[in-house]
């Protein structure tokens, strides 16, 4: 199973940040014993200040609002809710 969630924002210095992250995690049955294992990985990186709300890939190409709520819905509304304070 896989899934993206928004981590919880972080804010310092007039500027809010939250990752978007793969979460997977799986189970397999053996005869006599169960395996488990579990992967994190960021997607996206929200960034707000005075300025705006952006977004950028991990290598740091911008992605569009569409492109995050297709990666996980409603975390750019969730964002903007969070980030309102600082743009006044």
């Amino acid at each position: 199973m896989s899934r993206v969630v928004m981590e919880s924002p972080v804010e310092a210095r007039g500027t809010m940040v939250a990752a978007l992250s793969r979460a997977s995690v799986g189970v397999d049955g053996l005869k006599t014993r169960l395996l488990g294992w579990g992967r994190k990985e960021p997607v996206a990186l929200l960034m707000a200040d005075r300025a705006g709300m952006r977004a950028v890939a991990p290598g740091g190409a911008p992605l569009t609002e569409a492109e995050i709520e297709a990666l996980c819905p409603g975390a750019w509304a969730a964002f903007h809710a969070a980030s309102r304070h600082l743009r006044g």
